[in-house]
């Protein structure tokens, strides 16, 4: 069916609140992501970091800005307390983004794992 992901802000997950705001996208593509984190921070949006229902707002204004068809772009809410809920997987999985990083979490029995991808400061 395509790269589907969920999208949701870190400090939700490390706060360990349950049902969360969360962007499903169809696909998911990394620089995307990025350039819209970027994008994020140029217009100096509050963050997920900060506010994590107004930072993910203006996080999914800017990918349908990016994706103007907006047909591969959703909103939901999921519940990450049960990591092992197959549904929320998806294709890629859960990505948890805070103002600069993307991770890709992960349930293995023993906890959420972290890949952090760390976007590159321009000059």
């Amino acid at each position: 069916m395509g790269n589907r992901a969920w999208i949701v802000a870190k400090s939700d997950v490390d706060e360990g609140r349950g049902l969360v705001s969360a962007i499903y996208v169809h696909w998911f593509d990394r620089d995307a992501l990025d350039d819209a984190l970027k994008e994020l921070r140029r217009r100096e949006y509050r963050d997920t970091d900060r506010d994590s229902c107004y930072g993910m707002a203006r996080l999914c204004q800017i990918l349908c800005e990016q994706n103007p068809d907006g047909l591969n772009i959703g909103l939901t809410v999921v519940d990450i307390r049960h990591p092992d809920d197959r549904d929320i997987w998806m294709d890629v999985g859960l990505i948890a983004v805070d103002r600069c990083h993307i991770y890709r979490m992960a349930s293995g029995g023993c906890g959420w794992l972290y890949t952090e991808y760390e976007d590159e400061e321009e000059d």
